[in-house]
Parts: structure tokens; C-alpha cells; sequence
């Protein structure tokens, strides 16, 4: 267990959308796209432990993000945050990564494509009339 939690990362795609979309997401202080955060201590973890017990929490992080649309003419999107750890398989069957997210426990397994709506929404951009 200790050299998986050493080398385990908490992959954090900070409301990321690919090249081919229309919509990025990057951190407001260093525009960034991806954010990681490293479980840097070992986890003993006794087989009695009921399932979905909370293992390890990381401090409370906090940043900010700055979204905005690269193309004219595309339709509303909203933005997530993509939860997608590095190495989770390396955990086993009965270990998952989670992230609090404004005060609520989330998991990869609990999330429609292993993303969260953060509550931010964009109509599109439009040239020369709405729609296309």
C-alpha cells in the first residue's frame, strides 16, 4: 500500500474541455488545464472497514478558474470537473478516489463519464444571427 500511495495522483482535469471543443477552463493564477494533487502520506487500511469508508482527506484546496469560448458559432455548454486519477487501477476492486466538491463526497463511480457540473454555463457565441 505504501508505494501505491506514494505514486498515486489525484488527476485533476480543472473543468477542462479538449482542443476540438469549442470551451476552455484554466486556472486563473497560472492557466493551467490540468491540476494535480499528490496523496503524499502511507494509508493503513484494516479489511474490517465497512464500504465507502472515507480513507484520507487532502486540506481543503481552493482555486479559481477563468472559462471562456475559442469559437464563434457554437452552441451552449456547461462546464465540469472531470475526475480522472492517474493509476486508479492500481488501487484494486475494493480501493476508489473521491473528491469533496462544495462540501459533497463525490466518486468516479457516482458520475455520468466521471464528471461533475460546477454550476457554470455558457449560451454560445454567435456571428451574424443566433444558430447555425
Amino acid at each position: 500500500m505504501n508505494a501505491i500511495t506514494r505514486t498515486l495522483l489525484v488527476g485533476m482535469l480543472v473543468a477542462l474541455a479538449q482542443k476540438g471543443y469549442a470551451l476552455t477552463c484554466e486556472r486563473a493564477d497560472n492557466k493551467a488545464t490540468i491540476d494535480y494533487v499528490n496523496i503524499d502520506t502511507s494509508i493503513a487500511v484494516p479489511s474490517a472497514l465497512p464500504k465507502d469508508t472515507v480513507l484520507w482527506r487532502s486540506p481543503t484546496y481552493d482555486f479559481s478558474v477563468r472559462c471562456y469560448q475559442e469559437r464563434e458559432n457554437t452552441g451552449p455548454e456547461d462546464v465540469y470537473f472531470y475526475l480522472s486519477p492517474d493509476g486508479q487501477g492500481a488501487l484494486g476492486s475494493d480501493l476508489e478516489v473521491g473528491i469533496n466538491l462544495n462540501g459533497e463526497d463525490l466518486r468516479c463511480s457516482s458520475l455520468p463519464g466521471c464528471r461533475q457540473k460546477i454550476g457554470m454555463h455558457f449560451d454560445g457565441c454567435w456571428t451574424g444571427g443566433r444558430g447555425g
